[in-house]
């Protein structure tokens, strides 16, 4: 039989081996198999183990086009979810991807991994007016402050968790405020705390028919908005049924 790369003649059952070291071929970039130089590129351009990258266009072995993909720069990653696809389609997909979140203080989209860490540093360094303009509502969670004695702190300081209150203008629950000023009110040691409110009730007037019965009714959370005249110094309060729904973040 004759080698297609040199045209020399060898017995058929050593052809096989020649073909391995022959100078005459060449090996396709995509399957391996080895084919006469002439004839390799019309083989690549159909051959069944080739995929090309929409990124880039360039074509690959199938096998190698997952690695190439996760650096091509002909494609981008979403701000969210961080998957990569063609920069067209971008745009569209960061508008409904399922892994964004709406920061509550500042309405900017970020990432629902980050929204907790977001919000902590968005509530610190904003003003208490911007926190104040979102209505405080069902799921959130928010950066409050509670206010308290030198020895209740270390109570809470040595539990990790609140007790809560079993009296008060809400009822039982443990008492915060997004307002520092508000928490100032209870004592000299100020926790910063991130808390899940759940379902949300708002307690708007004195008198409210759930102001102290809010959590037999289905609620994890009564709120108390700023100015309602609840309170006499006007600033908002929050009532938390459940301390397991506060994470201390630390001390001021």
């Amino acid at each position: 039989a004759s080698c297609e790369g040199c045209n020399r003649r060898f017995a058929k059952a050593d052809l096989a081996a020649h073909a391995l070291y022959c100078h005459g071929l060449r090996a396709c970039s995509f399957c391996k198999g080895r084919f006469a130089k002439a004839a390799v590129l019309a083989h690549e351009s159909s051959c069944g183990l080739a995929a090309s990258c929409e990124g880039c266009n360039r074509r690959f072995a199938k096998a190698d086009l997952a690695v190439h993909l996760r650096s091509c720069t002909g494609f981008r990653a979403c701000s969210f979810c961080k998957s990569r696809m063609l920069p067209a389609n971008v745009a569209a997909h960061e508008r409904s991807c399922p892994e964004v979140a709406t920061c509550s203080v500042c309405n900017h989209r970020v990432a629902k991994n980050s929204l907790a860490d977001h919000q902590i540093q968005c509530c610190v360094h904003a003003p208490f007016s911007q926190q104040t303009l979102a209505a405080q509502s069902d799921g959130m969670k928010i950066v409050m402050y509670h206010g308290t004695s030198e020895r209740n702190a270390a109570s809470i300081r040595r539990e990790g968790r609140f007790r809560p209150s079993t009296g008060g203008m809400l009822g039982r629950g443990v008492y915060l405020s997004k307002d520092v000023q508000k928490a100032k009110h209870y004592g000299p040691v100020i926790f910063r705390c991130l808390v899940s409110v759940g379902r949300v009730k708002k307690i708007d007037r004195q008198g409210h028919p759930l102001q102290k019965t809010w959590q037999t009714n289905g609620y994890n959370t009564a709120w108390v908005p700023p100015r309602c005249g609840m309170v006499p110094s006007g600033l908002e309060e929050n009532c938390v049924l459940d301390p397991d729904r506060i994470q201390i973040l630390g001390a001021l």
